[in-house]
């Protein structure tokens, strides 16, 4: 049984240590920029728990299912979806949520006008 949980923290950790990392910037910014912006509201502060911690916890659940040796499962009983997708999706989502809270503020305007993507004139828009 020992084996087991060392075995389940040797995938889990490298990708909590990266999703936590990720979480605590998404966090910082989100808090900096609102209070600069002099938006902030405590309300806010719990967006966190649903957009980052949620499907963290959500993937750690995932990865703890499909771990489970065949001897305690039902047969047949394989989950249609793998740990890695999951936790794709999860790292996407608080991808998103950082590069949201810069464009919001401003931070990504110039990069992304360079790339061509942004504010670019529209032919049909009257004048």
């Amino acid at each position: 049984m020992n084996e087991y949980f060392i075995m389940l923290w040797s995938l889990l950790s490298g990708g909590l240590y990266v999703l936590g990392g990720l979480t605590l910037i998404d966090f910082l910014l989100g808090t900096i920029f609102a209070l600069i912006k002099k938006e902030f509201k405590w309300e806010y502060m719990m967006h966190f728990l649903t957009s980052d911690l949620l499907p963290i916890f959500g993937w750690v659940v995932v990865v703890v299912l499909t771990t489970i040796p065949a001897g305690l499962t039902p047969p047949g009983g394989a989950l249609p979806v793998t740990s890695g997708f999951v936790y794709g999706i999860v790292f996407l989502g608080i991808m998103g949520s950082i590069l949201g809270s810069l464009a919001d503020f401003g931070v990504l305007q110039k990069p992304l006008n360079r790339l061509g993507i942004g504010d670019m004139p529209i032919a049909n828009k009257p004048q």
